[in-house]
């Protein structure tokens, strides 16, 4: 993030607890978790049920969300 300049572009995240949790995955133009092999990912399920879209890895369960437009699965 240093290195190509863009720490006031990312922001990374530690623990959340309730409503602090709603209110981030609400605030982004889209969620990102990154993961070769994911099994599932609550916190996916949790940033669509907000409207926010997601991005998540090819080998994770989240194909879908590509058919239904609300996210991209990328390499």
């Amino acid at each position: 993030i240093n290195q190509l300049n863009l720490k006031d572009r990312v922001k990374l995240v530690g623990h959340l607890k309730g409503e602090d949790t709603y209110r981030f995955l609400s605030s982004g133009d889209f969620f990102v978790l990154p993961s070769h092999n994911e099994n599932f990912g609550n916190v996916y399920l949790e940033a669509l049920a907000l409207g926010t879209p997601i991005i998540a890895g090819l080998n994770t369960p989240w194909k879908m969300v590509e058919e239904h437009h609300c996210g991209y699965c990328v390499p």
